[in-house]
């Protein structure tokens, strides 16, 4: 594979009396998500005078500091991504600027992705009573926030403690949360993947070689009537009580170790974590333990996802949906991208010219027809192994 991955994301945002300017960069290779984030402090818009030497913080919501130092001499100041939260700012002895960065922004183009929400003042320009409100006002939201933060802490410890989730079978968790361990974790599974789609080859040869597989021929499926019931459950008009049924069975499926129960689940987890926020701090290590299960398996639809972030910042070099990546996800056990593959393979004929001579344009027919057959199959197999949740037929 080909493609090239972010290796720093910066953003940019407009602030009043100052600027943070950020730009997208890439080392040629690293990880995004194991890679550094940066914003760039300067006195005007256009950047000519960046904030050089300026002391700063980078802090959650709650207070935790994430980052504090000094900014480099282009005015680049380090930040970083805390787990179970999208509450940030950025902090130096004139102003604060309140931000919201979603999980995704992470992974994505920050310039666009993150939203600057407030900017306050407290360099002297404000009168003194509004500095003063202002003050109250952050001193009894940092409270709050440091009592949330605790409280998230103390219920981590005794969930860790305890082991009795419903999800206790992926291992014991860490006695006390850490961030830095999270983020190491995390950072080694997404560069395992990258390794993986570096090292693919997605060669014409490669794409022949796919064959319409059942679950089963990826990785055990024990109880698989679990993950058809959990489908199924997911349709409109299904009352709680079902759906509570059919998550139950999920994971119990999931603890005997069916791997489309757990791919099901991690993504539960996904939505609960980085879209819902919840806050809980074992939920997000249990989606790290299932993460590092489902890339150990090399489960095709987590490096499909993977990559459909990357793109989103325009800097993987792909525009066509025959990513290598996705070809990867396709035949490791991805029904949906196999069906994205399939379609486009499908259509991807613009590369059928009329050769010069007869032998070539003999062989250039035949690699169209094996191609077209290929598609085929790839658009049929998901409905045909998985009719519950790919109905129809796009085989035709």
């Amino acid at each position: 594979m080909h493609s090239r991955f972010i290796a720093s994301s910066m953003l940019v945002l407009f602030t009043a009396g100052i600027y943070t300017h950020v730009a997208m960069a890439s080392d040629g290779g690293q990880n995004a998500a194991s890679s550094s984030h940066k914003l760039r402090m300067c006195e005007i818009a256009d950047c000519s005078v960046p904030l050089a030497s300026e002391p700063y913080e980078w802090v959650t919501k709650d207070g935790r500091v994430l980052n504090n130092g000094i900014t480099d001499e282009r005015g680049y100041a380090a930040v970083s991504q805390a787990p179970g939260t999208s509450d940030y700012a950025l902090e130096n002895a004139n102003a604060r600027w309140d931000m919201r960065v979603e999980p995704r922004c992470w992974s994505q183009n920050l310039e666009t992705c993150a939203k600057l929400i407030k900017t306050t003042q407290h360099d002297g320009f404000d009168d003194a009573q509004s500095v003063a409100a202002q003050q109250k006002e952050k001193t009894l939201q940092e409270s709050q926030d440091q009592q949330v933060q605790k409280d998230r802490l103390e219920r981590y410890h005794k969930t860790a403690v305890a082991n009795d989730d419903e999800l206790s079978w992926l291992g014991k968790l860490p006695p006390e949360w850490s961030e830095d361990a999270f983020k190491k974790r995390l950072d080694a599974v997404y560069d395992r993947m990258k390794g993986d789609l570096d090292h693919f080859d997605d060669s014409y040869q490669t794409i022949l070689t796919f064959e319409c597989k059942t679950p089963g021929q990826f990785a055990p499926v024990p109880d698989a009537a679990a993950v058809t019931a959990y489908v199924k459950s997911q349709r409109r008009g299904v009352s709680d009580e079902e759906q509570r049924r059919a998550w139950d069975g999920l994971v119990d499926a999931g603890r005997q170790g069916n791997w489309q129960a757990r791919q099901f689940i991690y993504f539960e987890l996904d939505t609960e974590i980085n879209v819902r926020h919840n806050g809980n701090l074992a939920l997000a290590w249990r989606w790290l333990q299932l993460k590092e299960w489902l890339q150990s398996l090399k489960a095709g639809v987590l490096y499909g996802k993977y990559i459909d972030d990357v793109m989103a910042t325009g800097m993987d070099g792909h525009s066509s949906d025959v990513n290598p990546a996705y070809v990867f996800a396709a035949l490791h056990g991805s029904y949906s991208y196999m069906l994205k593959v399939g379609k486009a393979l499908s259509t991807d004929d613009k590369d059928f010219d009329v050769p010069q001579t007869d032998s070539q344009y003999k062989e250039k027919l035949q690699q169209f027809h094996q191609f077209q057959a290929v598609a085929k199959s790839m658009r049929e197999c998901p409905h045909l192994m998985m009719p519950e949740m790919f109905p129809g037929n796009d085989g035709s």
